[in-house]
């Protein structure tokens, strides 16, 4: 039992200690954390004109990449607006539709069942050449979404060298 108090006694001053550290260390960085704010505002304080290019410059960087990002934005929409993907959906429609005639069909339909069966077969078909359509339409636009990506990251890069 004593053992136990002791160890706990001595944690107790192990943990003080190491508090003790910690503040100094923590003073020790809001001191030179001061320090480095003082520095830097009495640099630009020097060079005014410096500082006003640096901060034109990191706005025209800026405008940049917000131009750049209404542009991804807009070719997004667009991506989202192919003219083939309303087709399709109208095609899965009316797939839908013949899918629910099928089933609305009695035993003695056999006819009927097969001609609806063989319209949606057709539309299957017409659907997978409208989806492969759809993917070669949107692979231009997706090229030129990377490269104003990259274009975007360029500027990110730029704009993280700059410090005022």
């Amino acid at each position: 039992m004593k053992k136990i108090v002791i160890n706990d006694i001595e944690y107790e001053i192990i943990r003080n200690d190491k508090d003790c550290i910690n503040k100094k260390e923590l003073e020790e960085k809001e001191a030179i954390a001061a320090a480095t704010k003082r520095r830097t505002e009495e640099y630009w304080a020097c060079h005014e004109e410096e500082r006003k290019q640096l901060e034109a410059q990191m706005e025209s960087l800026l405008e940049n990449r917000k131009h750049l990002n209404s542009q991804v934005e807009a070719l997004r929409k667009e991506m989202d607006n192919v003219p083939s993907i309303a087709v399709r959906n109208e095609k899965q429609k009316v797939m839908g539709d013949l899918k629910e005639q099928l089933k609305s069909l009695g035993f003695f339909k056999g006819k009927e069942k097969k001609s609806i069966q063989a319209r949606i077969d057709e539309l299957k078909h017409e659907m997978e050449q409208l989806t492969s359509s759809i993917e070669s339409e949107k692979a231009p636009l997706q090229q030129k979404i990377s490269e104003l990506m990259g274009e975007v990251r360029k500027l990110d890069e730029q704009v993280g060298t700059i410090t005022i």
